[in-house]
């Protein structure tokens, strides 16, 4: 686990929480 793996997580938790902010945009 380096940090290549930790800034890869970073950035898939990061992508999954702006689409899930945008979806509750779109239902708003």
């Amino acid at each position: 686990m380096g940090p290549t793996f930790v800034m890869r997580e970073i950035a898939y938790v990061a992508s999954t929480n702006t689409l899930a902010f945008l979806r509750k945009d779109v239902k708003l």
